[in-house]
C-alpha cells in the first residue's frame, strides 16, 4: 500500500474549524514595491504583511488601497498572512488599450505562423502564406524595400 490512501475519507472537522478561525475579511492599506501587501483584518488594531495567493500564470490579482480582501492570518505573531482574493463586484479587465512588454523578445505563435518583435527594433514574420489587406491606402515605406 502506498503512503497515499485512495479511498475517500471524512475530513477532521476540528482541523477545518481551526483553519477557518484564521480566515478574515480585511482592508488593503499599503502596496509595497517589494510585492508585500499591508492588510488590516477587520477585527484587528494592527495591520499585517501579506503575500498574495496566485492560482495560475495569468496576471496577478489587481489590488488597490481600500479594497476588501479575504486574508489568511499567519500561524505565529511574527509570521506573514496571505491574501486569498479580493471581495467585491467584478471588475472587467481593461481592454481599450492593452500593452504586452518584454525586455528582449516577444513572440506570438499560432500553428505554423509566428510574429517576433526584438528589442533592437527588428520584426520577424514567419508563415506559410501572408495576406495583407487594406480598405484604403496601403503604404510600404523603408530605407530600402526588397521584393523577391
Amino acid at each position: 500500500m502506498s503512503e497515499y490512501d485512495a479511498s475517500p475519507s471524512v475530513p477532521d472537522i476540528s482541523l477545518i474549524a481551526r483553519s477557518s478561525d484564521r480566515v478574515r475579511w480585511g482592508t488593503v492599506e499599503d502596496l509595497f514595491e517589494s510585492g508585500d501587501v499591508g492588510v488590516r483584518p477587520d477585527d484587528a488594531t494592527a495591520g499585517i504583511l501579506c503575500d498574495v495567493l496566485q492560482t495560475s500564470d495569468a496576471p496577478a490579482l489587481s489590488l488597490e488601497p481600500g479594497d476588501q480582501v479575504l486574508v489568511l492570518l499567519p500561524n505565529a505573531p511574527d509570521g506573514r498572512g496571505c491574501v486569498l482574493g479580493r471581495i467585491g463586484p467584478y471588475r472587467a479587465p481593461e481592454t481599450e488599450r492593452v500593452t504586452i512588454e518584454a525586455d528582449k523578445e516577444l513572440t506570438l505563435r499560432c500553428g505554423k505562423a509566428r510574429l517576433t518583435l526584438r528589442h533592437d527594433g527588428k520584426v520577424l514574420t514567419r508563415a506559410t502564406d501572408i495576406a495583407s489587406l487594406a480598405r484604403r491606402r496601403q503604404r510600404i515605406k523603408g530605407g530600402s524595400v526588397e521584393i523577391n
